[in-house]
């Protein structure tokens, strides 16, 4: 009798857990809220995306990495339909500069592409000390209208406070519950993102990452952006409750596909680079 209870009384729990597991963890508000709040506690982020017509075929992969000296690395390829010409280049972006350089240029013109030989795998730099702005990492970071970044305690807490002022408009009710590719479940949410609202989270995001700076040229130009949304589709897997795609419905591209979050980063920031212009001058010769 007994051991008849225990196993009943298990059985119960057993059930209790699924209920709570599928009723509760994997609710459509509750998985929008963990992905949005994840992305505030990782190491790197990992995206690719492409985009494609008649011309040329573009593709890009990027990580960002909040390890240390916040940084974005962008692999980029744009080839001609046959890939009769090809160019690979790599950029590195900082808060103080924006390295560049070619990893493979084949260009239809053999003469040309002999030429650029002295340009390949050579790293240019346009920093701040020389007087330039450097853009690469700030455009990342506010490209794919989520924020991420490696936060804890009250600044993290912050953030997410502001996060759910209003920034997301969401019909929990219209969510579109799917699987990924190797079975797992997936929510799909339609989101307006209130780009005035947006601004000002990302001007707090800004100081958060140590840039008060652009944080102060943010928030003066939030008040322009009244009234201005951007529609995007986010797909979060309800058990990682990790983003693992962000399309922009107004872009007109493939959007950008999530494939890592955490892992380390493989890249760092380039010690031999020359002057950009000087980069480019070996082109031109």
């Amino acid at each position: 009798m007994a051991t008849a209870m225990v196993v009943a009384g298990l059985g119960v729990a057993i059930f209790a857990v699924m209920v709570w597991y599928k009723a509760i963890y994997l609710d459509e508000q509750r998985t929008f809220w963990g992905g949005i709040d994840n992305a505030l506690s990782v190491g790197t982020v990992t995206k690719s995306g492409s985009t494609n017509n008649a011309n040329q075929n573009i593709s890009q992969a990027q990580t960002l990495s909040f390890r240390g000296d916040v940084g974005v690395q962008n692999l980029i390829t744009v080839a001609s339909p046959d890939e009769t010409e090809k160019i690979r280049v790599e950029t590195q972006g900082y808060a103080d500069a924006d390295y560049f350089r070619y990893l493979e240029l084949k260009l239809a013109d053999q003469a040309q592409s002999d030429k650029a030989v002295d340009a390949l795998n050579v790293w240019g730099v346009s920093d701040s000390a020389a007087g330039s702005n450097p853009q690469l990492l700030v455009e990342s970071l506010v490209s794919s209208y989520v924020i991420y970044g490696n936060f804890g305690g009250q600044t993290k807490d912050n953030l997410k406070q502001i996060l759910r002022d209003g920034v997301y408009n969401v019909d929990f009710a219209t969510a579109i519950r799917t699987k990924s590719e190797s079975g797992r479940p997936v929510y799909v949410y339609r989101v307006s993102v209130d780009m005035q609202k947006f601004s000002k989270l990302f001007a707090e995001y800004m100081r958060s990452l140590g840039n008060a700076t652009l944080a102060g040229v943010v928030e003066a130009q939030s008040d322009s952006l009244s009234g201005v949304t951007k529609n995007v589709d986010l797909s979060i897997d309800a058990r990682s409750r990790n983003i693992i795609s962000i399309v922009d419905l107004q872009s007109g591209n493939n959007g950008d596909i999530y494939t890592a979050q955490g892992a380390f980063s493989n890249f760092s920031r380039p010690t031999d680079a020359i002057d950009f212009s000087e980069l480019r001058a070996r082109l031109d010769n």
